[in-house]
Formats: C-alpha cells, sequence, structure tokens
C-alpha cells in the first residue's frame, strides 16, 4: 500500500491508520501462511502431476530404524530426510489384516464403516466364505477361473480416488497395482480405470472385466517378456555379506522360521531354479524379486498410460505384497525380511529417480504407508523369554464341547474365522434355544481359553460405546451383517495360527500390529517431522485436502496439514 495514503489516513484519522497498519500485516502474514502451505489454492498448476501411493504389506514401524544403517541414501532415507514422517501413525481398529487395511487408508474410515471386515467372511445368509474382493459377477481379463473374479463391490463407501475421480469428472487417470488382488484393487477404489494383480498360475498380471475387456497391450507386452520365471533362475543370496546382518536379526539357521516346501531348514542361500521347479510362478511372491516386477509394472503403467503427463493430476496406487509373504513365512527377525527391505530400499530409490526423470522432482506427491504390521514369531519370544502363546484351532473344539456339554449338539457352530464365532441360527431355532443364551456359553468357554483376554457379543459392541482401548478398536472393526455373533481377543503376542505354526502372522490390536510408517513427500511438502499421535485413517482426508477436494463419503479420519505448518 502506497505510504502517502497512509500518511493522509494517520492525520485525519489515528483509527484509520490503526486499521490501515493491521490490514498490512495481515496481508503479510497471509501471504507467509499461503506459501507455507503444502499445496496453494488456485488451480490444477498447484498440484501435484501425480499422486503415488504406496503400501507395503507387513511393514512395522520400526523397520525404518532398525535398517537404517544398512540402507541406502536414496530409497527411504530420501524420503525421511526430505519429506514429513509421521512417526506415531496407529491403525484404531482391529482386525489388522490385508484388506481392512488398503481399504481404511484410502477411505479415511474404519471397517465398521467401509465394511471391509477382514480378508474373508461368513455370510449366513448365503451360507458360505466371501473373500474381500470376491465378484462372481464378473469374469477375469487374461484368466480364467476364480483368481479374476474380483472388484471392489464389498467395499461400501469411496475412496480417496474415487473423490478424485470425481472431482475432475473422470478427466483423471487412477490405476492399482500389486501381487495380491485386494492390494491392487481397494486402493484404486470403484471409479478406478483399471487395478492389476498378478496371477501365481500363469505368471501374469490379470485384471477383471469390471475394468475392461482386454488387456491393454503395454501389460501384454510386459506378460510376454516372462519376468518372474527369468528371476527365478538365480539362487536368492543375501545383499550384503551375511556377518553384516547380525546387528539387525537372529541366526540364520533357527527352528521357528518356515523352510520352502522341499527343504527341511531356512537357510541361505536358496536354490530358487529349483523350488521353481515344484513351486511354479508363485515362488517368486516370497521372495525379494516380488518386489522387483511390481515396481516393473507401475513404471510400465507410468509410462505407457502417460500418468501426470496429460495436464490433469493422476492418482497410481502401488501395493508390496511380497514382505508379507516373507514376514510370514519367517517372521520379523529373520535375515529374510532384513535383506528384502534392503533390497526394496534400493529399488525404491530407483523408483524415485523415474519419477524425477519423468515428472521432475516437483510434479508429484507420494505417501509411504503400511497396511499392518506383524507379530514376533512365538518361537522367537519364546527363546528370548517373553510370554507368547499360539491358537491352533483348540478354541473352536472348547467352544464346540461347552455347547455340547451344555445342549448335547454339536451343530450350534456355523463357521469360525477371524477369532469370531458365526451361531447356526436355524439349528438354534430348530432345537428351541435361545439364541443370547447360546451366545453366553460361547463367551464363558472363550474366557477360560488360555490366550484369551476377553470375549464379547457383536450386540455388546453394537450396543455400547467403546470409545478407547482394545474394545474400541473391536468396535471400529466390526459390521452388523458380517461380523460373527462372538468376537474374541487373545493376549498379547498370542497368535491365532491355524494355517501354519512357524513364522509369524498379525491381526490384532497391539502396537506391533497397529503401529506403521506414513511418509508425506514431494511437490510442497515440508521436510519435517512429528510425534504427535495420528491415525491410518487420517492420510485419505489429508490428501484430499492437498487437493482442495471432497473426503471420501465415509470419511472419520482428520486432516493432518496443520501438524505439518506447525513443523
Amino acid at each position: 500500500m502506497d505510504t502517502t495514503i497512509v500518511r493522509i489516513f494517520a492525520k485525519n484519522d489515528q483509527h484509520m491508520f490503526r486499521y490501515t497498519k493491521f490490514l498490512i500485516v495481515s496481508l503479510f502474514l497471509s501471504s507467509c501462511l499461503t506459501s507455507a502451505l503444502p499445496v496453494e489454492a488456485s488451480g490444477d498448476n498447484d498440484r501435484p502431476k501425480l499422486v503415488v501411493g504406496i503400501v507395503v504389506d507387513q511393514m512395522r514401524y520400526d523397520y525404518l530404524y532398525r535398517y537404517e544403517h544398512l540402507y541406502g541414501n536414496d530409497g527411504l532415507k530420501r524420503l525421511l530426510r526430505e519429506g514429513f514422517h509421521f512417526h506415531n501413525t496407529d491403525y484404531p481398529y482391529v482386525p489388522t489384516y490385508t484388506g481392512p487395511g488398503h481399504a481404511s487408508i484410502f477411505t479415511g474410515t474404519t471397517p465398521s464403516i467401509h465394511g471391509i471386515i477382514a480378508n474373508n467372511w461368513y455370510v449366513k445368509d448365503d451360507k458360505q466364505k466371501m473373500y474381500v474382493t470376491q465378484d462372481n459377477s464378473v469374469e477375469g481379463v487374461g484368466v480364467g477361473g476364480k483368481e479374476g473374479r474380483m472388484s471392489p463391490a464389498n467395499m461400501l463407501t469411496t475412496t480417496l480416488t474415487d473423490e478424485w475421480r470425481l472431482f475432475t469428472n473422470f478427466r483423471s487417470k487412477t490405476i492399482g497395482i500389486a501381487l495380491k488382488d485386494r492390494g491392487a484393487i481397494l486402493p484404486a477404489g470403484h471409479t478406478a480405470n483399471a487395478a492389476y494383480w498378478y496371477d501365481g498360475g500363469s505368471g501374469k498380471w490379470i485384471t477383471s472385466k469390471y475394468y475392461m475387456d482386454e488387456l491393454p497391450e503395454w501389460v501384454v507386452n510386459y506378460n510376454a517378456k516372462k519376468q518372474p520365471a527369468k528371476y527365478m533362475q538365480q539362487a536368492w543370496e543375501t545383499l550384503l555379506p551375511l556377518e553384516d546382518y547380525a546387528t539387525v536379526a537372529t541366526d540364520d539357521d533357527v527352528t521357528f522360521e518356515m523352510p520352502f516346501t522341499g527343504m527341511s531348514r531356512s537357510t541361505f542361500p536358496y536354490p530358487l531354479p529349483v523350488l521353481y521347479k515344484k513351486l511354479g510362478n508363485s515362488l517368486i511372491k516370497n521372495t525379494p524379486w516380488g518386489n522387483t516386477i511390481t515396481f516393473e509394472m507401475a513404471i510400465e503403467a507410468l509410462h505407457h498410460e502417460e500418468l501426470g503427463q496429460r495436464g490433469v493430476t493422476d492418482m497410481l496406487t502401488v501395493s508390496f505384497s511380497t514382505p508379507d509373504y516373507i514376514g510370514h513365512q519367517f517372521g520379523p527377525r529373520s535375515i529374510e525380511i532384513a535383506d528384502q527391505y534392503l533390497r526394496f530400499d534400493r529399488e525404491l530409490g530407483d523408483f524415485l529417480r523415474v519419477l524425477d526423470s519423468t515428472l521432475g522432482k516437483e510434479g508429484y506427491v507420494l505417501f509411504l504407508t503400511a497396511d499392518h504390521g506383524a507379530a514376533d514369531a512365538v518361537g522367537f519370544s519364546d527363546s528370548v523369554k517373553i510370554p507368547a502363546g499360539l491358537e491352533k484351532g483348540e478354541l473352536f473344539d472348547a467352544v464346540e464341547d461347552a455347547l455340547k456339554k451344555t445342549y448335547g449338539r454339536d451343530d450350534l457352530i456355523e463357521d469360525y474365522r477371524n477369532l469370531q464365532f458365526y451361531l447356526n441360527d436355524d439349528a438354534i431355532r430348530s432345537a428351541d434355544l435361545i439364541k443370547d443364551d447360546v451366545a453366553k456359553i460361547v463367551v464363558n468357554a472363550c474366557r477360560t481359553f488360555p490366550g484369551v483376554l476377553f470375549a464379547h457379543t457383536l450386540e455388546v459392541y453394537l450396543n455400547t460405546e467403546f470409545a478407547e482401548g482394545l474394545r474400541g478398536k473391536n468396535a471400529r472393526g466390526i459390521m452388523d451383517g458380517r461380523s460373527g455373533d462372538v468376537i474374541v481377543t487373545l493376549h498379547p503376542s498370542y497368535l491365532e495360527m491355524t494355517w501354519q505354526i512357524k513364522g509369524t502372522t498379525h491381526g490384532t490390536g497391539y502396537s506391533y500390529d497397529t503401529r506403521v510408517p506414513w511418509i508425506l513427500y514431494g511437490k510442497n511438502v515440508p521436510a519435517g517431522e512429528t510425534f504427535e499421535a495420528v491415525e491410518i485413517i487420517d492420510i485419505a482426508p489429508t490428501i484430499s485436502n492437498m487437493l482442495r477436494m471432497g473426503n471420501p463419503n465415509g470419511n472419520s479420519g482428520v486432516s493432518r496439514l496443520p501438524l505439518m505448518l506447525k513443523h
């Protein structure tokens, strides 16, 4: 403002001078604040060309720092150095599985609202299991059989990716990529242009007719290279000398890891060519090269679909499933999982360089997070005198025994999965029993079982306002019509592993499963960190705010841009 005008105002009216001075200061502060915002508000030119959402399947928060001295400088360290890190990001619900995790990251809400309560659940009306992305109304593209009959239809809310497609009136593109169908489909949302996942039987990337009638030429050409078969013609040896892993992992030869089929021990080097002859194209999922082909597909999509290169912001979601396969098999203290993360880190650096060269360093926004963590292998915990246990199906037997002793029947449980008991309503009615009474017998039988912390009926969770603690997390993880009639919670480090007895699993509400990384990086994102508590459901509204659009329609998360502005 012209200072002469200010002096004239000051002579005529001292109050006007104060007002004008206030106005000048306010405009200055407003300008400073606007320039500090992660994304300015004026239009497409201020938005990134591409938003990349990376989900690492089964990545515990401590992996960022346990292996830090072994990482290179261009991958995870670059994100930590130049991006904004939310150190205390937590999952606010149980169960912490792959399907619910991916859905919650991108919908900004919990299973109690988006409906993805597990990787599979039981449907009483149909008397059969429902897989999380199962859709029998569509056929596979690139493969026959059930592997391709997939879509996001079971997810009941929109995603961040959906809302952006709607906001741009479908001018933008969204593509999802993962070895697992659920890791590709759920993040990409209902309105995605495409989602591609890996079929271990054929060794090819596939999709379904929910998205398209035939694979694009670039996917056909990539499949024709037969990369999985090529990568399996080498031994899996450690990236660094074996002794370099001594500070971050257990010994190579331990009894609580699960060997590959056909091997008696889980030790390096792994003879992948020999194993490939027995296990085929699925083998790559349990090796670091599962990440490699995922990165390759993401880069192919970036170039051939011209993502971020068409004058409108596009979205690319990439989920890395291999850490979960290796983590289940060997556990989070293994050399195998450490070696996998060191290789992932270096490939991430290469991927960032591709994004830089294609879009420019200020051309994209990327976030990296995980769908869940993992518990220590029970054998490892036992070896260091940490209380732990294994539930291998005995709980179901104990409950059935209790019901048989009480009612003389063994048909009152219709299904048991995800630590949830589905009562047989037809059998209960035919026996002239009261369902609440049967449920109480189940609850009491569970409470007396070793390893069970507590158990409650679905009705208790639906009709009680549990806000905090494990009960609150359970309440946010269930949905009437999809969840079981009795929900069980185990003690810490007590694992339900009915499908394997070595290695490890996840799914609880404890910190080893719920605390995961969240790093935001890219255009207008300030370098910094916060140790304030945030939740995984905050990612979607934060990105939505950065893009200046609406939140997903079931959103219950909170934008964390204010935390970024503090630092």
